[in-house]
């Protein structure tokens, strides 16, 4: 009786890490990516698309990668939209992480 309850919880246990690690990344993932949002854009940029993923997107290791942008329709210069950017609140992912 005693193996069975021990078991059980264990399954419990492994299913619920295996469902956790992937809601934690899509949570970090959109922490991020909502930046993106509050970025002021002027009146004449039109938002095209929005992309958001995470995974392993560039090279081999042991790492996960964070990928959020906004594809914009303009007649503004680059360097304005630049400079826009740069002049942003947008927090590095780190940030996040050491808010817990």
């Amino acid at each position: 009786m005693n193996k069975a309850i021990l078991g059980i919880l264990c399954f419990f246990i492994i299913i619920g890490v295996i469902c956790y690690i992937p809601i934690y990344h899509n949570v970090q993932l959109n922490k991020f990516a909502n930046q993106l949002d509050d970025v002021d854009f002027p009146e004449n940029v039109e938002i095209v698309d929005r992309v958001k993923i995470c995974g392993k997107l560039v090279g081999n290791g042991n790492s996960l990668d964070y990928f959020a942008c906004v594809l914009v329709q303009t007649s503004e210069k680059q360097s304005v939209l630049e400079k826009l950017l740069n002049e942003s609140n947008i927090v590095n992912l780190e940030a996040f992480e050491s808010e817990k």
